[in-house]
């Protein structure tokens, strides 16, 4: 009987330590999720150069999967050492990535203005890809500082 309830014991906190290894795990992943997401802009922020982009043109893009998901698309003109780029950059920073936010991407498309010109950032190992808005700010950290919230 003793033995019993002595493995029974034993079995309950491997468990319990099993249980805590696939929270960490889950909150590694989600954590990882997270970075994998702002990482990209940050590195534009910390290693492309910064120039001006002049908008040609301006739209919201429309990807029909699984989920109706929107883009702020705009086509920029910009010069790198003397020579001028025509790229697309995206409301969305370097991931170019669809959200299912549309007023979010309506709102981003209405800061910019066709003909004006702003700041924008360019890889310098590869002119052609642009960058007009970082996506990187300090509240897309905090899911990575509280992944449990």
């Amino acid at each position: 009987m003793k033995t019993l309830l002595l493995a029974s014991i034993i079995l309950k906190q491997l468990l319990l330590i099993l249980l805590q290894l696939v929270i960490i795990a889950i909150s590694v992943l989600y954590s990882y999720k997270i970075y994998a997401r702002i990482a990209p802009d940050k590195q534009a922020k910390e290693s492309f150069s910064q120039t001006y982009c002049t908008i040609l043109k301006r739209k919201i893009s429309y990807a029909d999967n699984l989920f109706n998901r929107y883009r702020a698309d705009f086509v920029v003109k910009y010069n790198v050492t003397g020579r001028e780029f025509i790229s697309l950059a995206t409301g969305s920073g370097v991931m170019q990535q669809y959200v299912t936010d549309y007023q979010q991407q309506a709102n981003i498309l209405q800061q910019f203005i066709v003909g004006n010109s702003y700041v924008c950032w360019y890889d310098p190992h590869y002119p052609q890809v642009v960058v007009l808005l970082l996506q990187h700010n300090f509240l897309s950290t905090l899911p990575i500082l509280f992944p449990t919230i």
